[in-house]
């Protein structure tokens, strides 16, 4: 539109009101400057839609690229989820089989133990009782990513308690 106003302005069909100290007077009337002018605007139109959907070409692709890989790495972080459930609900079962035994042993079931014999048995025990609540809370936060669910109550700490 700018272009065919100034073209009609060049050949004098519509008037010009010239800017006072912009430009010389007649430079209007110059029909190379008008089309060399036009010439310029026209190729920065042109490169500047060229870089913008080259730039935008090259985000979408980004974007693809990321959604794709976000996907990979859910799915990984699902799989070894799964994983840890399982290893843990299996350390759990051996877990307690260990405080049966040591329990079984504490009662003097076995036989009477001495007074070394009885400190070890409850080191023991306190220890394992403290590795089966680390391994409830690792099969409960493990259950709670899988489901996504992001509230987890109670921590994995463990106190050491030597």
């Amino acid at each position: 539109m700018v272009a065919s106003l100034a073209l009609l302005e060049c050949y004098s069909i519509i008037p010009h009101y010239s800017l006072e100290g912009y430009v010389s007077h007649d430079l209007y009337k110059n029909i190379m400057y008008v089309y060399g002018t036009g010439f310029v605007f026209a190729c920065t139109s042109i490169l500047v839609v060229f870089l913008s959907h080259m730039i935008i070409s090259k985000s979408i692709k980004s974007e693809e690229t990321y959604v794709k890989t976000n996907f990979e790495l859910e799915n990984k972080d699902k799989v070894k989820n799964e994983y840890v459930l399982r290893v843990t609900h299996d350390i759990k079962g051996h877990v307690a089989a260990i405080l049966s035994c040591i329990e079984v042993m504490r009662s003097s079931a076995t036989g009477p133990l001495n007074e070394v014999q009885e400190e070890f048995a409850r080191r023991a025990y306190e220890r394992t009782e403290l590795l089966s609540g680390f391994v409830k809370n690792l099969l409960n936060l493990t259950k709670k990513r899988l489901k996504h669910d992001t509230e987890f109550e109670g921590g994995l700490g463990v106190s050491s308690g030597f």
